[in-house]
């Protein structure tokens, strides 16, 4: 009975060895991922306090890491973005539940701002408590940069069209479906939020806007220029779907592939001005003539009178 005691105890502690040696490899193989990770791996504590900082910290803000440790966010996170970090703690501390993907500038040791994407879990007390939040940061300062300079060239885009009254648009043929710029909903008046319109129909309400006659053809410009490529560019009176009247050249040219034609690009154009001044001179034109036509009658008059 004693060796039976004593062979079960031997088995026991075996196993609590064995255990144990699984649980210092599993905590290695941990560290080991954490301190070879692409991305920061932290702790931040439920007061913003960094408790922890996997040692690629210092690859991307400059610093080791434990240079930062103790130290609040307030003092890496940019000014424009820390109240949503402290918006985001205490949501977390309400709620104990996991937050979606935030973005958030970082201050680099060199003085350059970072973008980081960051996601993660609450680590709670017993009793439900924040006692931290792990997560895992991502550097993602090109892609952010891309977007930013994508978002630039849209705004210079549109304030271009705006200016020159000149918006875009594109027909995929094999989708049957129509893209408008800003401006293009702009010149015809349309909302294009409230209008709730695409495809077909979007042509149809758009050839709503020229007078009756005129219609068919540049229905029959658009519908050649997707059946057989012929590019167009045509001026026509034009009334927008609050009423105003207008002139706007429409150009549209095809995009082949293997011989067939598969999108339509074009512009429409707000010519009314131009429109308007080339009238204006041509009338001021009849002006002259009819007064240079006058004056050159009255001039010869008193002669044919002496003659006479």
């Amino acid at each position: 009975s004693t060796a039976l005691i004593f062979f079960l105890v031997r088995r026991i502690l075996l196993a609590a060895e064995r255990d144990q040696l699984a649980l210092q490899h599993s905590e290695e193989r941990f560290r080991s991922y954490i301190e070879h990770a692409n991305d920061i791996v932290y702790e931040v504590s439920a007061a913003g306090v960094l408790t922890y900082l996997s040692p690629n910290w210092q690859h991307f803000i400059g610093e080791p890491a434990a240079a930062a440790i103790g130290r609040s966010i307030a003092d890496y996170v940019h000014p424009d973005d820390i109240s949503r970090c402290w918006e985001i703690l205490n949501l977390i501390q309400n709620s104990s539940e996991r937050i979606g993907e935030v973005e958030y500038r970082v201050r680099h040791c060199d003085g350059s701002w970072r973008w980081h994407l960051s996601k993660g879990s609450p680590m709670t007390a017993g009793h439900g408590a924040l006692i931290s939040f792990v997560g895992i940061a991502r550097d993602v300062t090109d892609r952010k940069e891309m977007e930013l300079e994508l978002q630039h060239q849209e705004e210079l885009l549109r304030s271009t069209q705006r200016l020159a009254k000149i918006g875009g648009w594109e027909w995929n043929v094999a989708e049957q479906s129509m893209l408008w710029t800003e401006e293009t909903y702009h010149i015809h008046e349309f909302d294009p939020v409230a209008s709730g319109i695409a495809g077909a129909e979007i042509i149809d309400r758009s050839i709503a806007c020229y007078l009756p006659e005129d219609r068919p053809v540049i229905r029959g410009a658009f519908a050649r220029c997707v059946s057989r490529g012929e590019p167009y560019d045509l001026e026509f009176r034009f009334v927008t779907a609050t009423g105003r009247h207008r002139w706007v050249q429409t150009i549209a040219e095809p995009v082949f592939a293997e011989g067939r034609v598969i999108r339509v690009v074009g512009n429409i154009m707000d010519i009314t001005e131009r429109k308007m001044t080339t009238a204006e001179l041509q009338h001021k034109n009849a002006e002259m003539e009819h007064f240079l036509y006058t004056v050159s009658h009255d001039l010869r008059s008193p002669v044919i009178t002496v003659k006479s």
